[in-house]
């Protein structure tokens, strides 16, 4: 499906697309999902995803949402931009490990691990142009994402390479 047509889709048109076709097998474990659950009040009233509320302070249903919805198709472009032939087969688990079931897709998980202190020369020094598209684009995007702002090294505050790489 073209990025014009995925665009002009509306909400309810991706969630439906999104609940018949990609959590089951994109990112379960290839097993037929369970049945949803009723909608209560609070919940038939919230966006999918739950876009008004901090991603702090969503449940895990809307974390799952908002991951498939907006996290996933802005970073498979992003990847796919940088590197479309390496990331042409991005999906959840390029970001969260082949386990990312059996560690309830907690973040750092299994990617490369950066030493905490010169974390960026560090990946520099591994792969220069990966380290300067996730310094330029990633960070800052995920950041978007997830409601904050890109890590600040003098507050020690923000999304940046520990938000998914583990530390050595």
């Amino acid at each position: 499906m073209s990025n014009t047509v995925t665009e002009n889709m509306n909400r309810a048109t991706r969630t439906l697309m999104l609940g018949a076709a990609l959590l089951p097998v994109g990112c379960g474990s290839g097993e037929a999902a369970a049945p949803p659950k009723a909608a209560t009040q609070s919940q038939s009233a919230t966006e999918p995803g739950a876009p008004d509320i901090p991603w702090e302070q969503k449940n895990r249903d809307q974390r799952m949402e908002w991951m498939g919805l907006e996290v996933l198709p802005a970073m498979e472009a992003a990847f796919q931009e940088f590197d479309a032939e390496g990331f042409a087969g991005f999906e959840c688990q390029t970001c969260h490990g082949d386990n990312m079931q059996e560690v309830d897709f907690e973040m750092p998980n299994n990617l490369y691990s950066l030493p905490r202190e010169n974390a960026f020369q560090s990946a520099q020094e591994y792969d220069p142009a990966i380290a300067k598209f996730m310094a330029e684009v990633v960070v800052p995007k995920m950041a978007e994402l997830l409601g904050t702002e890109p890590y600040n090294a003098d507050s020690g505050k923000g999304f940046g390479c520990f938000g998914c790489h583990p530390s050595e």
